[in-house]
């Protein structure tokens, strides 16, 4: 399975945020007297930076999510981030073993270099472990209510 099979929404989380970072369903707006992004967010009150640096430090928050599907129940949901979390898991893991990441050094041998594949792998689990999180922390709190 490849990275792009996995259908993430928006790719992985920027490591670096400029002007021109997007992330899918971050869109910010700072055009009013308070910046707003179309998630809900919104810049605090008490913010003492400036807009563009509010909007920088939402979106080194803000992740890419797995669309969940229409009529598809939490738990139903939860399920298939946990198996895609599990096939993520084992890619990166191959990736991993085929380029020697996980692997001592011998005394004189070069260190292994890590790949834009690796690299790219390694954050598909990381936004997948996000979401799953998420998710079940929200049918946590729902069942909590009940």
């Amino acid at each position: 399975m490849e990275i792009s099979e996995f259908g993430l929404v928006g790719g992985v989380p920027p490591r670096a945020v400029d002007a021109l970072t997007t992330v899918t369903g971050h869109q910010v707006s700072d055009s009013g007297r308070q910046a707003f992004c179309q998630c809900g967010q919104r810049e605090p009150a008490d913010w003492h930076g400036s807009r563009s640096e509010w909007r920088i430090s939402h979106l080194k928050t803000a992740w890419p999510l797995l669309s969940r599907s229409s009529g598809e129940a939490k738990q139903q949901f939860l399920g298939r981030l946990s198996q895609l979390y599990v096939e993520a898991s084992k890619l990166e893991q191959g990736i991993d073993e085929s380029l020697g990441l996980n692997r001592p050094v011998s005394p004189g041998q070069a260190f292994p270099s890590l790949t834009n594949n690796a690299e790219a792998a390694a954050e598909l689990v990381e936004v997948l472990r996000h979401q799953m999180e998420s998710v079940r922390d929200s049918l946590l709190d729902t069942a909590w209510r009940e």
